[in-house]
This record gives structure tokens, C-alpha cells and sequence, in this order.
């Protein structure tokens, strides 16, 4: 029998499906303008607001059921895509779009990032977490004589 899911992972499901959402935005977004976008800055970036709106959408959309119904996997899937979209968030701010970025607020971006890094793992390393995710090798002694 699995354990009731913990109030933490449900919120950071929760987040998940909002991340989802706003990237299904940037996707359908993009489609919809795709003629503004397009004759404003150029294809190519109409067609980088498209596919990566649609790549990160289509990530998050396989984490959300995994995190709810408590998929073995879904932790490390989890760590790898918040870990990979701060990489891409940073390669996209400070290089791709550098010129046409507003950088007043780069020290509080980089805050609130790692503020959200560390909430994500500290809620999949919590016991609860663990053990709802079927982790069940806690630390335990070898030496059964010494409990």
C-alpha cells in the first residue's frame, strides 16, 4: 500500500502544473503571433518562443502525474528538469536575449532561483517525500545488534 501523498509534494505538484501552464502559453502565444513576432525581431526567435514553449511544456506535462501519483522516477526527473531549465533560463538571459533584456533585476532572479532550486530538493529530501516516492533505504546500521 502506498502512503498518502505528503502536503509538500502536492504543492510542488501544484507548481509544476502552473510552470506547465506558462509554458503551454508561451507555446500557443507564439503560434498566435507568430506573424508579429516574426516581422518585429525575426523566424528565428518566433521559432524559439514555439519549440521551447512546447519542449518545456511537454516535459513538465510527464513530471506532474509521476509527482502525484508518487513515481519511483519522478524525483530524479524532477531535479534533472528544474536543474536543466535554470541552465536554460540563465543561457537564455545573459546570452540569447542579453541585448534586449531588461538586467536591473538580475541579482533577485538569481535569488529567487536558487531559493526555488533548494525548495524543490529540500521537499523530495524530506522523509515523507522519500517514503512516498518508494525510497525505503534510510540509514539504517548494519549491525542489527546495535538498535
Amino acid at each position: 500500500m502506498q502512503q498518502r501523498r505528503p502536503f509538500l509534494v502536492s504543492l510542488l505538484t501544484l507548481g509544476v502544473v502552473c510552470f506547465t501552464a506558462q509554458q503551454f502559453t508561451r507555446f500557443y502565444l507564439g503560434l498566435k503571433q507568430w506573424s508579429f513576432i516574426s516581422s518585429t525581431l525575426s523566424m528565428c526567435t518566433a521559432a524559439y518562443i514555439v519549440l521551447t514553449g512546447f519542449m518545456w511544456a511537454g516535459i513538465s506535462i510527464t513530471i506532474i502525474p509521476s509527482l502525484w501519483r508518487g513515481k519511483d522516477w519522478a524525483k530524479r526527473l524532477t531535479l534533472i528538469t528544474a536543474a536543466a531549465f535554470s541552465l536554460y533560463y540563465w543561457i537564455d538571459r545573459l546570452i540569447v536575449s542579453y541585448q534586449t533584456a531588461d538586467r536591473t533585476n538580475l541579482v533577485f532572479s538569481l535569488f529567487l532561483n536558487i531559493l526555488i532550486l533548494l525548495a524543490i530538493i529540500w521537499i523530495l529530501r524530506r522523509r515523507d517525500s522519500r517514503a512516498f516516492f518508494g525510497d525505503t533505504h534510510d540509514r539504517q546500521p548494519k549491525n542489527k545488534q546495535i538498535t
